[in-house]
């Protein structure tokens, strides 16, 4: 079950190689992500709608289906989050329109898997993600230096609420999360208790 700000997400089922990947507690303060028939692994997202501060999150018929999370294995604290089968490579989101505080967050050709994510046109609150500058509750949330497909994130620093979230060494496409170190407010967390915004997204 997920719950997001008071709302619930009874069943968000993530089929990966064979393998299931719920997600526990999500709470997005205030607002709820709706996953509807969400499905990896030869499977299709039908429709996936997310309540963000009043917008929709729309992704409608984003296709991951025919093929398979090759593996992205990614390490929180010490322990492996193993996605196995990750293949989003020979294939993009050949429309990912977000609206975020009235603004539209459009992700054009995005290709992992030996391929890099190319935003263009990303707006969050009035700002674009030139550099992948994101503006998330009057903070920025600042991409450096990312790369997709055989790189490394050599500094994926976001701030979120004030503090730093720090991914060092984030390898996707064939490769490992060597290493994945969330600092929020100094302090070090897996995927627990996300600020974002003075609200809190809870895996």
């Amino acid at each position: 079950m997920v719950e997001l700000g008071g709302h619930d997400f009874d069943c968000l089922m993530v089929e990966l190689g064979g393998h299931y990947f719920n997600w526990m507690m999500v709470d997005l303060g205030g607002h709820y992500l709706n996953c509807s028939m969400v499905e990896l692994g030869g499977h299709d997202f039908d429709c996936l709608m997310a309540e963000l501060g009043g917008h929709d999150f729309n992704l409608s018929m984003v296709e991951l289906g025919g093929h398979d999370f090759d593996c992205l294995m990614v390490e929180l604290g010490g322990h492996d989050f193993n996605w196995m089968m990750v293949e989003l490579g020979g294939h993009d989101f050949d429309c990912l329109m977000v609206e975020l505080g009235g603004h539209y967050f459009n992700w054009m050709m995005v290709d992992l898997g030996g391929h890099y994510l190319n935003c263009s046109m990303v707006e969050l609150g009035g700002h674009d993600f030139d550099c992948l500058m994101a503006e998330l509750g009057g903070h920025d949330f600042n991409l450096s230096m990312v790369e997709l497909g055989g790189h490394d994130f050599d500094c994926l620093m976001v701030e979120l609420g004030g503090h730093d979230f720090n991914w060092m060494m984030v390898e996707l496409g064939g490769h490992d999360f060597d290493c994945l170190m969330v600092e929020l407010g100094g302090h070090y967390f897996n995927w627990m208790m996300v600020e974002l915004g003075d609200h809190y997204f809870n895996w």
